[in-house]
């Protein structure tokens, strides 16, 4: 009986310390914004050859709680994502858990000059239930991408947010 309960406390613990790492990562939305703005400065200068990164766990486009992916709006494609399913997957076939062609939303919202944030349900990675997710995507100066990175549950609407763009 003491053995069980030495697991069951080894494993509350584990679990405990688990869960605060995580709730200390959650990044907020100012920290998504100027990281979609940093990615679509160094595709601006790297171009396709800059793509890897956006594919590989672990680089300075995985943070937090989050991750920032890259759309080819105008190939219809998913140019780079840390699911190596979606890349090159037709973004005109992605829907998110209520049928909204997100990725064709988020190519709409690219083509405003300072970028726009975007609300939709998408599970975190490893995850399978879709959650309210809110984006913000940005058009890649001089590269045919846009770049994207959102939060889970963000505590303000889309229209706040895009109200805060200047």
């Amino acid at each position: 009986m003491h053995r069980i309960s030495k697991f069951f406390l080894t494993f509350a613990l584990i679990a405990m310390i688990h869960f605060t790492a995580y709730a200390n990562n959650k990044v907020g939305y100012n920290e998504v914004q100027k990281k979609v703005q940093a990615a679509a400065a160094y595709l601006s200068e790297q171009g396709e050859k800059g793509l890897e990164q956006f594919n590989v766990d672990g680089s300075p486009w995985v943070f937090g709680d989050t991750y920032v992916f890259v759309l080819n709006c105008a190939e219809d494609e998913m140019a780079a994502h840390l699911d190596k399913w979606l890349i090159h997957y037709k973004l005109s076939d992605i829907l998110d858990e209520y049928e909204n062609y997100l990725a064709l939303e988020l190519c709409a919202a690219a083509r405003k000059p300072k970028g726009w944030w975007v609300e939709y349900w998408w599970p975190r990675p490893g995850k399978t239930k879709a959650m309210r997710k809110i984006s913000y995507v940005l058009k890649v100066p001089g590269q045919p991408y846009e770049v994207v990175a959102g939060i889970y549950n963000s505590d303000k609407t889309v229209e706040e947010l895009n109200e805060m763009i200047k």
